[in-house]
């Protein structure tokens, strides 16, 4: 972990690097950068969300071997009806670094809409 006001790259960062460079071809995935989720004894903790569908909060990806099949696994979240991807879909790193799983919120909808 690297200490406040530190100008370490950190593994995150370094992740992040990495996906964002490598998600600008797939329009449908978002890369955000965020400073903690509260995962602190967990390396590089990732967490994948959308509207309707079920989240996912994963520790231990390792930024340099996991970029390809964090993408991998974001886009078989998106593509699944309930963002539950397929379990052949789920690479190694998903599998074994699964620390929640959040049922989906609310739309807003009413069944009237």
């Amino acid at each position: 972990m690297t200490e406040p006001g530190s100008s370490e790259i950190t593994d995150g960062q370094r992740l992040f690097s990495e996906l964002s460079a490598k998600a600008k071809p797939f329009p449908g995935i978002t890369i955000a950068e965020v400073d903690c989720l509260a995962v602190c004894d967990t390396p590089v903790v990732i967490a994948f969300t959308a509207q309707d569908k079920w989240s996912y909060v994963i520790g231990a990806a390792n930024p340099e071997t996991d970029a390809c099949d964090i993408l991998s696994v974001a886009q078989a979240i998106a593509a699944s009806p309930h963002g539950i991807p397929a379990m052949a879909d789920r690479p190694q790193f998903f599998r074994k670094g699964v620390i929640s799983r959040a049922p989906p919120t609310p739309s807003g909808k009413t069944p009237e809409n």
